[in-house]
């Protein structure tokens, strides 16, 4: 997982490209809309098409995710050899993005989700993920993640990867908050 700063806000493939070291035809990405859908790749394209979840089984692509305060997650499959990247905020949780991207990985190479690796990025805490009114603005999103205005998204996505079967020794998640400890 790389981060890639900069002070408009702004991510292109080129500067990820630049950021890693790597020639921009290495890239696999995909241009991230805070949607649902995952997209495989069999070759490496920049900016391919609309998704945020982005799986290959071909060594050599070097899949990208780009967040500021949604969560990033990197998945990996030992078994069945392939690798993925997902980005999911609250338009993503809502949209079913987290089981569209097991769904992707399952139906493509049988991938089962308790074989599964997962490494997540720093991304809002419950106490800085503040909505207007959670329970307008997050239909469906059980009680037990909010607490007034805040909403807990790290451990609804938690949640939905123990419910498709990750096991809790094959996740990691990096600490700290993008938007109250940013310089970790």
């Amino acid at each position: 997982v790389c981060f890639v700063e900069k002070a408009d806000g702004a991510f292109s493939d080129d500067d990820t490209a630049h950021a890693l070291g790597i020639p921009k035809t290495q890239l696999g990405s995909v241009k991230q809309v805070h949607g649902g859908a995952t997209m495989r790749i069999d070759a490496p394209q920049a900016s391919v098409g609309d998704a945020d979840g982005v799986v290959t089984d071909v060594r050599g692509i070097t899949l990208t995710s780009r967040s500021a305060d949604c969560q990033t997650f990197v998945a990996y499959d030992p078994t069945k050899n392939v690798v993925g990247a997902l980005h999911v905020g609250w338009r993503g949780v809502l949209a079913g993005g987290i089981e569209e991207f097991f769904a992707v990985m399952n139906r493509e190479w049988n991938c089962e989700a308790k074989d599964i690796l997962i490494g997540a990025a720093p991304s809002l805490c419950k106490t800085c993920a503040e909505f207007t009114d959670p329970a307008k603005e997050l239909p469906g999103i059980s009680e037990g993640f909010t607490e007034g205005r805040c909403v807990d998204l790290v451990g609804i996505a938690d949640k939905k990867l123990q419910n498709l079967g990750v096991l809790d020794a094959n996740r990691e998640r990096m600490t700290g908050c993008t938007k109250c400890s940013p310089e970790q």
